[in-house]
């Protein structure tokens, strides 16, 4: 029973979040949301605006299988974007309820409050776990994955981490970083058998690469291609290679990067697992710098890991204090994450650490500070996820050199990601810690 606890919490939190929290990063959600009908034949309509919208690039996947079974289950909750999220918060929830029960954490109950209570509710991290998109259910695999790779000590074991890899692989390919990892950390006995699974869970939603094996390759095509310019310390074609640290670093609560950066160099194997990984995914991210974009979207298991790490470490350093004392330090480690959600809501991507005075710091220093519509205020989020698909419902994303006014019908709405400067003919629609984020235009 005990076990479940966790699970339920999460599943109230993110739960209450699904009904009541309209804001979104509309732009994610509003394309799953076309591929989930696409997959269920019912023609979903495709307006010329809609270019990152590729049917053919579209395949079945745990994420959105979830939303799917989302959509018809809790199609009480109102609308198909609150019924998503709540099919999402159960996942979350069935991951977290796995990782309290099955990981042997340091310091035993700490750890796992410390561990997976900041990967939960933190800036960082939040504002993914509550959305109906492909990110929120990748995370909880990676979690799942991360606690079968951690039990394994035969090869049964091996097998089942396996088959959640291959579902995370097949999910997003950031996925490999979690395989790579795993593959470091199990003894040679165990990798084939691991190995095994990752092509069963692979398969499971990729059969048709049995028929035609480039299938992935020309997946990972359709999405890659042209990005828009990316903003980085100022504006660059793409991000430099040493922008994913840079990143890291930023993009994590300063308690938490401080005391995940310390638990890497712990000798335990859960930790050597954590680290390993860690490593892995940076080492990635370095080389294929040019591929990433939307500040740390692309950086998320990295994250996570940061935050398990974390948690695990500073559980570590408060078991010399009386009971009383670390019950404080419990609340002092997770107050200030809630705190920071709170002050950036409803623009729950757009955190950036206190270490550089937040989204102030962010401005000041060049880097994106909202981006694919996270930050659109309640009314207008729900207004373009659900209602119709054409281009006026589109919000235009403003970079520091474009005026911001579209050839046709002009925009509803602005994001200001870099600047923050409001064009004379517009109004700040949404503000948080001095900075502008969304301007509106009248019609």
């Amino acid at each position: 029973m005990r076990s479940l606890l966790p699970g339920a919490i999460v599943l109230l939190l993110l739960g209450a979040f699904a009904l009541l929290g309209p804001d979104a990063p509309v732009r994610m959600e509003r394309e799953i949301y076309r591929e989930v009908l696409h997959l269920a034949s019912e023609n979903p309509s495709v307006s010329a605006s809609s270019e990152t919208f590729r049917p053919e690039s579209i395949h079945r996947s745990p994420a959105r299988a979830v939303l799917a079974f989302g959509r018809r289950v809790f199609s009480c909750a109102g609308n198909d974007l609150r019924a998503m999220r709540l099919a999402v918060a159960l996942i979350v929830a069935l991951a977290f309820s796995l990782a309290a029960r099955g990981l042997d954490a340091p310091c035993g109950g700490y750890g796992i409050l410390l561990g997976l209570g900041s990967a939960l509710v933190s800036p960082s991290l939040l504002g993914w776990w509550r959305i109906a998109a492909i990110e929120p259910v990748f995370l909880a695999l990676a979690i799942a994955s991360l606690v079968a790779v951690a039990r394994a000590d035969a090869p049964r074991g091996a097998l089942v981490a396996g088959v959640l890899l291959g579902l995370a692989i097949g999910t997003k390919v950031s996925g490999l970083v979690l395989l790579a990892g795993a593959w470091w950390h199990l003894p040679r006995l165990l990798r084939r058998r691991l190995l095994l699974g990752v092509i069963a869970g692979f398969l499971l939603q990729w059969p048709r690469v049995l028929l035609d094996p480039t299938l992935p390759i020309r997946h990972l095509d359709a999405w890659s291609g042209a990005k828009p310019p990316s903003l980085f310390f100022g504006q660059w074609t793409a991000p430099p290679w040493f922008a994913p640290p840079i990143l890291l670093a930023f993009g994590t609560p300063p308690l938490v990067f401080a005391m995940g950066v310390t638990g890497f160099f712990r000798r335990e194997p859960l930790y050597r697992l954590l680290a390993k990984t860690f490593l892995v995914g940076l080492a990635a991210a370095v080389l294929l710098h040019a591929e990433l974009e939307n500040g740390t979207r692309h950086l998320l298991p990295l994250i996570l890991i940061m935050h398990l790490a974390g948690g695990f470490e500073f559980a570590r350093r408060i078991l010399v204090f009386p009971r009383a004392t670390r019950a404080l330090l419990v609340v002092g480690y997770l107050l200030p994450l809630l705190l920071a959600d709170l002050r950036i809501h409803p623009a729950s991507l757009s955190y950036w650490s206190e270490a550089i005075w937040g989204l102030r710091g962010a401005r000041a220093l060049g880097i994106e500070v909202t981006w694919a519509g996270e930050a659109l205020p309640p009314q207008d989020a729900d207004a373009w996820m659900i209602g119709p698909m054409g281009p006026t419902n589109l919000p235009y994303k403003r970079w520091p050199d474009p005026s911001g006014r579209r050839a046709d019908t002009g925009p509803r709405l602005l994001l200001l990601s870099g600047t923050g400067e409001v064009p004379a003919d517009a109004r700040v629609a949404l503000e948080r810690e001095g900075v502008p984020l969304v301007a509106s235009f009248s019609r």
